[in-house]
């Protein structure tokens, strides 16, 4: 008798001691594993050791808060908010051109606060970090001295952002160019811009 009546305690000890381990091993929230992933995760509370039962091991980190690669609008949209076409306080008369004439590709192109591959890319055009595939279009243009479609296109080859593709800037920043210096409809931003 004494024999049982010291075995079941012990098992229940022990297990109670495996089940409280087990709740310490991290917590899931709506962001993942281990809390709010922030700059390289936090780390998750770590289990302990009782007695008669084993150390528990802690929870996996949280996921990295890595800024946002700009978006790159592979398809001509964004899941965003559009930029204004409206003209506003501090638009320059190049912006006010293209928000008049080529407007739904302006909206695109600086959509989310100007987080996007064709306003905010990473490029490198002669040795020069450019931000935006639009900017580095322009500069390329700029510096072959002809402005046509065929140069633009030429160009494209030389400013896709690192983020998205870098063998080829997005048809967004091309065609917003191409609206720019060509126009749409009979208008252009040539003079207003270069």
């Amino acid at each position: 008798m004494t024999y049982k009546s010291l075995t079941i305690p012990a098992i229940l000890l022990i297990t109670g001691a495996f089940v409280a381990g087990a709740c310490t091993l991290g917590t899931i929230d709506d962001e993942g594993f281990g809390g709010l992933g922030g700059e390289g995760g936090d780390a998750s509370a770590s289990g302990g050791a009782s007695t008669g039962g084993t150390a528990a091991t802690g929870g996996a980190g949280g996921a990295g808060g890595a800024p946002a690669d700009p978006f790159c609008q592979a398809d001509g949209t964004t899941d965003g908010q559009l930029a204004t076409t409206d003209a506003e306080q501090g638009d320059d008369t190049c912006q006010t051109c293209r928000k008049a004439v080529c407007g739904d590709l302006f909206a695109v192109c600086y959509a989310d606060d100007w987080d996007t591959a064709c306003a905010n890319g990473s490029t490198s055009y002669n040795s020069m970090e450019i931000p935006g595939e639009l900017d580095c279009l322009a500069s390329c243009m700029q510096d072959e001295g002809a402005y046509d479609a065929d140069s633009i296109d030429d160009c494209a080859t030389l400013c896709g952002s690192s983020e998205c593709d870098p063998d080829s800037a997005g048809f967004v920043a091309v065609d917003l160019l191409k609206c720019t210096v060509i126009g749409s409809g009979g208008d252009d931003c040539f003079d207003e811009c270069y």
